[in-house]
């Protein structure tokens, strides 16, 4: 793992333990369409909806990997909403 890997996790660590930047992640990836299907009969909103996806599972997965506590947290604090 390279110097700036391990420098991202830890600036991730450190916004996930604040609450509003948790509150705009969850909004985020509920707005990138993660959770649901995306699929649409049009070919380019079925395409436009796959990338945001992509994107929001991108970013899901650094969160599960930087800071694991973080990324549960965030999802207790949305069940509770």
């Amino acid at each position: 793992m390279s110097n700036e890997t391990d420098l991202q996790k830890m600036e991730l660590e450190k916004l996930m333990e604040q609450k509003p930047f948790r509150g705009f992640i969850t909004r985020l990836l509920d707005e990138s369409g993660v959770g649901s299907s995306g699929f649409d009969d049009n070919s380019g909103v079925h395409a436009k909806n796959a990338g945001r996806r992509q994107m929001g599972h991108w970013v899901e997965t650094q969160l599960k990997e930087a800071t694991p506590n973080g990324y549960l947290l965030m999802i207790k604090e949305k069940l509770n909403d």
